[in-house]
């Protein structure tokens, strides 16, 4: 018998798929480079003139090929250099000595935006199109403040390309092109009095923007410069302060200009007039100069226009050479008085025009003006305060409260300012469209000059015109900046029913509603970091405790007020001698620690600084009274700040060091949201960064920069909670009463530009 098997045939297949790797590149930003197409004239930011700094950064990514940011790019720097649009070789507006400069901080967002640390970037002996060594920050290229300085135009359009090796290999991104224009030097005057003018009588004046050879620039971002107009500060016209902390300030003017578009400045209090160019020329109508005077001169100053620091040309020889100090009581130094004046300008962004003598204006007619008879106010009131009942579409009104003191750099001047900035983005609707839409919220500031007389009669001043104006009502209140305006307005906040937001006061009782009903505080201070520590020491089981400090130390009550709050006692408070190096003594420290000891409880809070610390840490742990002891050692603030981390201190080595020897002590520390990545936080920095000073109080910027933005920011989070309680109440139709509108802000859950929410 044959046997006949049927074999199967198995065909294997083998398929080679290629391996694809993920080859790391640049990509641009394209919020933040030149658009594929060249804007009108006046929206320009990167096609920009000789000599005119660009805004905006030119910003790439280093992506690892799948749209992720490689973040690990420690050490690494990167070029930007400009080259020819058209490929053109060779580059001829290289080759004839253009040279690319950079006007930037470094550093990485948003320290980047730190005023001390801007610098020049720019080969002045061997000009250059290429700027080399800008770090990158988590795999972030920017090239902020590039500008191209020559005296002549490029023959055509220029592209930025952004370069840097990583890993060994080359990479590269090049933006789109952009157009570089006829700088603006100087001004010509068209029209002006040149024959004088009467007082208080109309006049206009035209001014044209001109190249270095008096020739108009009609075309460019330079034919639309903003022009300010303001009187000369010449002596006999004006003075200003010249001393801290009244630097640049108004003293005293001896010729007001006047005019439908006068505006008075925020950062010196001097009246001006601000205008930008159409096609290289401005004409300002309407002005008036309100003094007798033999011999006024009007000072005309051309800026950048997305850069309002920044004269064009970027040039300042005036302050430089012709400022002339004087002291105003030289023969008395108790009176002292530093002012000064102008004796002339000889900067291309400026023009000065010559004598407009003003004469007394003489009547020629009798002039009847009668008051209207059709205009009446009704409003109603309930009990002790005023309430109109907001339907439609009507506006609504706060108030900043604070101690402005006509100082730039004060506390309240920046608040103000944060104040301003939500309001700006309240209104326009995009940021926040749910808050007030269909409404205009309006901000009213007040000077307390932290004083509770003067804080008392603007707060009467304030209900007299919601009398003659309801609908201008004030709803709210983000004030009044200290703790003694505070307690002394409080009776007529409660008399009135006024809400009121807090930004920086830190008084205890104020969180006692029955005496501060209308009273809410938002705040980074010693009274809201005391109240957290103090609830988390409860929330441990901590009842007793005791403090050692420095002689010289004293600590604010309001820790001792939160620790009684949470019913925690403080056994005892140990004062020791403030002694290191040369002046401490072996055991200087011992009786203190003794008298800790016997107060019963080891767990203790040291506010004691280095380099005493590291003398009293080093004693502490040699007599066994460490954490390593089992002794809880606490830190608040910068106390925690200064710890040897790192066992630095000259007695912090040994067989147990510093940081061993305080193992498990804690330290409660105020933290500033440094990353400030949303995209409301970097359009505040930038909005704050480029404001035009003369618009918002808070002219000179307190650094560090990131702290600032964190204090003074809650002036933006407090309007931005009244604006969405009242929004609440509108759209349940309910009537914007002081205790309604007080229960809503507290009800408000809001992401704060500082935290998560809460």
């Amino acid at each position: 018998m044959n046997i006949i098997y049927k074999s199967q045939l198995f065909a294997i297949c083998l398929y080679i798929v290629p391996l694809i790797y993920a080859v790391p590149t640049l990509v641009l930003d394209s919020n933040y480079s030149p658009p594929s197409s060249i804007p009108a004239d006046a929206d320009r930011i990167y096609s920009v003139s000789l000599g005119h700094i660009i805004s905006k950064g030119v910003i790439a990514r280093l992506d690892d090929g799948t749209g992720t940011t490689i973040t690990d790019t420690a050490g690494l720097t990167f070029t930007v250099t400009s080259i020819d649009s058209t490929g053109a070789s060779p580059d001829t507006f290289a080759t004839g000595g253009a040279n690319l400069c950079q006007y930037a901080n470094r550093r990485e967002y948003p320290n980047s935006y730190e005023g001390r640390d801007y610098k020049f970037y720019c080969n002045t002996t061997n000009p250059s199109m290429v700027i080399e060594g800008i770090p990158l920050h988590d795999g972030v290229l920017t090239a902020d403040g590039l500008y191209h300085v020559h005296t002549a135009l490029p023959p055509n359009n220029r592209q930025f390309v952004l370069s840097m090796d990583y890993l060994g290999t080359p990479l590269s991104v090049t933006t789109n092109a952009f157009e570089i224009t006829t700088p603006a030097a100087k001004m010509g005057i068209t029209l002006w009095p040149s024959n004088g003018t009467v007082a208080n009588t109309d006049f206009d004046i035209t001014v044209e923007i001109q190249d270095s050879a008096g020739v108009k620039v009609a075309t460019g971002i330079d034919a639309t410069l903003p022009v300010m107009l303001q009187v000369a500060w010449f002596e006999d016209l004006q003075l200003f302060n010249g001393k801290a902390p009244l630097e640049d300030m108004l003293y005293e003017t001896k010729e007001r200009l006047s005019g439908t578009d006068a505006k008075l400045s925020r950062s010196n209090y001097q009246m001006y007039i601000d205008k930008r160019a159409v096609a290289g020329e401005v004409t300002f109508t309407g002005v008036r100069l309100l003094d007798v005077h033999t011999c006024a001169k009007l000072n005309l100053t051309m800026r950048m226009p997305h850069y309002p620091h920044s004269r064009m040309p970027n040039t300042y020889n005036d302050f430089v050479m012709n400022k002339v100090f004087f002291d105003l009581y030289a023969s008395d130094a108790t009176k002292s008085k530093i002012l000064f004046y102008m004796n002339g300008t000889s900067d291309g962004a400026v023009f000065v025009t010559d004598c407009i003598p003003v004469t007394e204006h003489n009547s020629t007619a009798d002039v009847t003006v009668c008051l209207s008879d059709d205009l009446v106010y009704y409003y109603r009131t309930t009990g002790t305060a005023d309430v109109t009942n907001i339907t439609g579409t009507a506006d609504v009104t706060v108030c900043l409260s604070d101690d402005l003191q006509t100082i730039p750099m004060s506390e309240g001047a920046f608040s103000e300012s944060f104040a301003t900035y939500a309001v700006e983005d309240i209104n326009a609707g995009v940021m926040y469209p749910t808050i007030l839409p269909g409404r205009q919220l309006t901000m009213h500031s007040y000077n307390t000059k932290n004083s509770p007389v003067v804080t008392t009669t603007a707060f009467m001043q304030m209900l007299d015109h919601a009398k003659k104006s309801p609908h201008e009502r004030v709803r709210g209140i983000v004030g009044f900046g200290s703790n003694t305006v505070t307690k002394g307005v409080s009776s007529l906040l409660n008399l009135y029913q006024m809400p009121n937001i807090a930004t920086n006061e830190d008084e205890f009782s104020f969180s006692e509603k029955s005496a501060y009903p209308y009273y809410n505080r938002l705040s980074w201070n010693m009274g809201s970091l005391s109240h957290s520590v103090m609830m988390s020491c409860r929330n441990r089981g901590w009842k007793y405790m005791s403090i050692i400090r420095t002689v010289d130390f004293t600590i604010d009550t309001i820790f001792f007020e939160k620790a009684k709050q949470f019913g925690i006692t403080i056994l005892a408070e140990v004062a020791i001698p403030k002694v290191w190096g040369a002046t401490y003594t072996p055991n200087a420290f011992n009786s203190s620690l003794e008298k800790i000891k016997d107060a019963g409880s080891r767990i203790v809070w040291m506010f004691v600084m280095p380099p005493v610390s590291y003398y009293f840490m080093r004693e502490a742990i040699d007599k066994g009274m460490g954490g390593i002891d089992g002794w809880q050692w606490n830190m608040l603030g910068l106390f925690g700040w200064a710890f040897p981390w790192a066992n630095q201190g000259p007695t912090c080595m040994g067989n147990i060091t510093c940081s061993q020897g305080w193992v498990g002590g804690h330290c409660w520390i105020v933290g500033y949201d440094m990353t400030m990545e949303t995209p409301v936080w970097k359009g505040l920095i930038e909005k704050h960064r480029h404001a035009f000073r003369k618009d918002y109080l808070g002219t000179v910027p307190k650094l560090p920069f990131t702290e600032i933005l964190a204090e003074y920011s809650l002036a933006y989070d407090a309007v931005r909670m009244f604006g969405m309680a009242m929004s609440k109440l509108i759209n349940e139709s309910m009537t914007i009463t002081g205790p309604r509108l007080t229960d809503e802000i507290r009800n408000v859950r809001i992401v704060f530009l500082e935290s998560d929410g809460f």
